[in-house]
């Protein structure tokens, strides 16, 4: 339900929402809670809504004079002002006595509510109520992205899996671990395989603690080969920001996987490295499982973070050599033309000497700044050798 009450949650948009609100509706009436409709105006537009701060019955039916999503939009006010009880009334006013798209978004910030609050059991009984109304195909598929939360959170893993049939998107990963999860609680033959392709094949999120602390809890841990089990928990890590805790799991784990796994692995290693500025000890581990280009790339970009320029050029080399992918090659030979501008110019123009590029444009950058630097130097007769 998070992308369901996103819209919900942007208050900072209410002056605005409630301006144009009030400039649409013919309304009735020459004041709005006893504020001159003209005053009303002014005071939103300065985001001014103190004198709408009432929970009375009459004041959620005079909100709805002000136009007909205004229910709605002045919830986000209430929420925002620590009021959601009346966030939740005016809610209710626009689905109960609303209509078109600002009933069903009503609806969807209702559940959203529900689900900020862990009221699950509620949750999915309105989602249900909700459904049949909802017309936008939208809204619809939200409220039952909703009702499958509300079936996880509430283990009901029967009910939930033919919804998750039905929610199928290859973008919310989300969805993968309720399935993951529902699948093991219902003891699936194929359970273990959905938390493979959680951890091996999407990338670092927020789910892999969450998936790491379920297989703990459930004690199904266990379920999993050593490295497997070591690989999951290294990921947990790194989702957590924690990479220098989760580089033992990485290396104790690499190893022993299948060697395809373990070369579309090598980046999200790599990146563990990195980010626990363990350069040198990277570059190691990579090339001890170098494979392919990628590998190779890695190592030297590793190695040349940790100074050892030498073993660098030399990864970097393979790749401007050997890689399938010329524009890969090309990234290679701008790392080689970058050593050696930092050795000297001769260097430069003898790494240069050669060298075919996919995209030119690609080392322009580089190519101005030696020429700009030879001109500096008044390195005219090396200058030449860059024509």
């Amino acid at each position: 339900m998070r992308d369901a009450g996103c819209s919900f949650r942007k208050s900072r948009l209410l002056p605005l929402l409630l301006l144009s609100s009030l400039a649409l509706t013919q309304c009735r009436a020459e004041d709005i809670w006893g504020v001159p409709l003209r005053e009303a105006r002014q005071r939103l537009g300065r985001g001014d809504a103190s004198f709408l701060r009432a929970a009375r019955e009459d004041a959620l039916r005079e909100a709805s004079r002000l136009g007909p999503g205004s229910p709605y939009y002045l919830s986000f006010w209430a929420e925002q002002g620590g009021d959601p009880a009346q966030a939740q009334a005016l809610l209710t006013l626009q689905w109960e006595r609303g209509g078109g798209r600002w009933k069903e978004e009503a609806a969807l910030a209702l559940l959203a509510g529900l689900a900020a609050r862990g009221q699950w059991t509620e949750a999915e009984r309105q989602a249900h109520r909700f459904l049949p109304a909802l017309r936008s195909p939208e809204l619809r598929r939200k409220c039952e992205r909703a009702l499958a939360e509300a079936l996880y959170w509430q283990r009901k893993d029967a009910e939930l899996l033919p919804w998750l049939d039905r929610l199928a998107d290859p973008g919310d990963d989300e969805l993968e671990l309720f399935r993951a999860a529902a699948s093991c609680r219902l003891s699936a033959p194929d359970w273990p395989e959905r938390f493979r392709e959680l951890f091996y094949r999407r990338k670092v999120s927020g789910l892999h603690p969450r998936a790491y602390s379920f297989l703990l809890l459930e004690e199904r841990l266990g379920s999993f080969l050593p490295v497997e089990a070591a690989f999951f928990g290294a990921k947990a890590a790194l989702a957590e920001g924690r990479a220098a805790e989760a580089l033992p799991g990485l290396e104790a784990s690499l190893p022993g996987l299948p060697p395809a796994l373990r070369a579309a692995l090598v980046p999200e290693a790599a990146g563990a490295f990195l980010q626990a500025g363990e350069f040198a000890r990277g570059a190691r581990f990579i090339a001890s499982l170098a494979e392919d280009a990628d590998a190779h790339e890695w190592t030297g970009r590793l190695a040349r973070r940790a100074g050892d320029l030498p073993a660098a050029a030399a990864a970097f080399r393979r790749v401007a050599r050997d890689s399938a992918d010329p524009f890969q090659r090309d990234r290679a030979s701008w790392f080689l033309l970058d050593l050696a501008r930092d050795r000297s110019a001769e260097d430069f123009l003898s790494e240069l000497e050669g060298q075919t590029w996919a995209d030119p444009s690609y080392f322009a950058d580089l190519i101005e700044q030696e020429t700009s630097a030879m001109v500096a130097r008044r390195q005219w007769a090396l200058l030449g050798g860059l024509r």
